[in-house]
């Protein structure tokens, strides 16, 4: 383990005035590199996305050379394998088989991904480095929301609002409809994503990832730097107006403090949760108040779901394995029942029975299973940091199986990635505190 991996055991954040001397240390090592390459990959355009994991493999093929690594795996690695393969499967008898065969291809390359965390996260320095830098993505997310929303409330600044729409749309009318990319989206911000909905789902996941390094920061001025992350990066995504990122956020945070109810550091987590809700209650009052207010059957977005969802149950029912992995399958469904520009059908149960029917809801299920029961045993061990992290997976599961039931984050790239590689963390850290160690695949 070097100096400064050392250093970041005890926080990456422990003294800020050597923070760029430990940044720069950290990119001269192969395995930081391609993590900070899958860390960009939040704040860039969906298909450079694409171009950043490649990227990765770079550097992945380095580390391992360089220090002789085995590439392992882990049940749930396993399981996305077993996904991939029935993605492909599908393609025999999707209803754009085209379309198929580039989503397998798509889930394929973002499972590098998930070998490159499980590979060189290989102690557990290195594991909260790779966390510490995801949350700071997240704070540079959370910054990007911010300036697009009051930009857009002293001005006509709405364009802005999804901040890649100019080049997606230049993009995407050359080899996606264009319908798949927003335009308008009232006072709603996107961040660096294409959608407010899944940029409220990447807080639900990346932002836990915070607090658990919030409080097991062994510095004052850790404990600072994490909190200042953990606020913007919060009221950034109270500005997506996602009502199902809001429950789904607060029921994180409930899962949260009741796995940690008994610990002493509590306090920090319930002050700084207090700090949050009030800045976005102070800050965005009305809008807030506004947006969960048209919570009803009346509203349009909840009925166009609720018939979306009648749409693809009596079409899973017609057919068992499915109609072929990949939204525009599903999309299919929905024209012909006449609704119409929406990209799944908002439910990630349904959504997976329509796509690769009965044989994808049991994989999924399963991996559900390794990813609630492990993380369970993880957070009733003796070990604090061990403990700690099984309370977030928990928290973080939870919160994403809320929001799914309402949408489908794994619809773009950057979904799909980061479903990928929130899988390899819970993986690794199961790997490093001796909870299910990771198989290898090479000597």
């Amino acid at each position: 383990m070097s100096v400064t991996e050392k250093t970041a055991e005890i926080g990456f954040f422990s003294c800020y005035k050597n923070q760029l001397k430990h940044f720069k240390t950290l990119m001269q090592s192969d395995w930081y590199r391609g993590v900070f390459a899958l860390s960009l990959t939040l704040l860039v355009p969906e298909y450079l996305a694409i171009a950043l994991v490649f990227l990765s493999v770079i550097f992945f093929f380095r580390s391992i050379k360089s220090e002789n690594l085995s590439v392992k795996i882990g049940r749930l690695g396993a399981l996305l394998t077993a996904y991939i393969c029935v993605s492909f499967f599908s393609c025999l008898y999707a209803i754009n088989k085209m379309h198929s065969f580039l989503m397998a291809s798509l889930w394929a390359v973002m499972l590098i991904a998930y070998f490159y965390i499980t590979t060189v996260l290989n102690n557990r320095s290195r594991l909260r480095i790779a966390i510490q830098t995801f949350t700071v993505v997240a704070f540079i997310c959370g910054i990007i929301s911010i300036i697009q929303y009051t930009l857009n409330l002293f001005g006509d600044f709405n364009y802005i609002l999804n901040i890649w729409y100019p080049l997606d749309k230049l993009i995407f009318d050359l080899i996606l409809p264009d319908k798949l990319v927003l335009n308008w989206m009232g006072n709603r911000t996107a961040s660096t994503f294409n959608n407010p909905n899944l940029y409220a789902m990447e807080m639900i996941i990346i932002l836990p990832l915070g607090l658990y390094c919030l409080l097991t920061a062994q510095t004052k001025n850790a404990r600072i730097i994490h909190s200042i992350l953990m606020i913007v990066g919060f009221i950034g995504m109270l500005f997506s107006f996602s009502r199902g990122g809001y429950l789904s956020f607060l029921l994180m945070l409930v899962v949260f403090g009741i796995l940690n109810f008994s610990k002493s550091r509590l306090s920090r987590w319930i002050l700084l949760a207090i700090c949050m809700l009030t800045a976005g209650f102070i800050l965005i009052p009305n809008p807030f108040m506004d947006r969960l207010s048209t919570i009803s059957f009346d509203d349009v977005s909840i009925s166009t779901r609720l018939d979306a969802w009648y749409v693809t149950w009596d079409a899973f029912k017609e057919q068992p394995i499915g109609y072929g992995i990949g939204s525009f399958n599903v999309m299919e469904l929905l024209k012909n029942a006449n609704i119409q520009n929406i990209p799944h059908c908002h439910n990630i149960i349904l959504e997976l029975l329509a796509e690769g029917g009965i044989l994808t809801i049991i994989i999924y299920t399963v991996m559900t299973w390794f990813v609630f029961f492990p993380n369970i045993k993880l957070h009733r061990s003796n070990d604090p940091d061990g403990s700690m992290l099984g309370a977030t997976f928990l928290a973080i599961a939870s919160g994403f199986l809320l929001f799914s039931m309402a949408d489908f984050p794994m619809s773009t790239p950057k979904g799909i990635l980061i479903f990928c590689l929130i899988l390899a963390i819970s993986d690794a850290s199961g790997d490093l505190h001796n909870i299910k160690p990771l198989k290898k695949l090479t000597k």
